[in-house]
């Protein structure tokens, strides 16, 4: 039996180009996916830095409000009448 290395070759060929085909489709994919999860996880350091800001500001403003309920408090005992059995 005479063996035909040309066409033993090229099946060869074509069975490798079709693993690299392959192997280049699954490595696209998973660069893909590890794309979509970093952009997500950048997205979420800029919420998570924005509600910090946020937290940030409200707690600067709610110490202002604490100083003017002081203020106003203040100014309640100092100006009401008190009455002393």
């Amino acid at each position: 039996m005479k063996i035909n290395w040309l066409a033993l070759s090229a099946i060869i060929g074509l069975i490798l180009c079709g693993v690299a085909v392959y192997l280049s489709v699954n490595i696209y994919c998973i660069e893909k996916q590890i794309a979509q999860k970093y952009s997500s996880i950048e997205n979420a350091k800029v919420q998570a830095q924005e509600k910090i800001q946020k937290i940030d500001l409200l707690e600067e403003e709610n110490e202002n409000l604490k100083d003017k309920v002081y203020v106003i408090e203040t100014n309640i005992w100092k100006y009401s009448p008190v009455v002393v059995p």
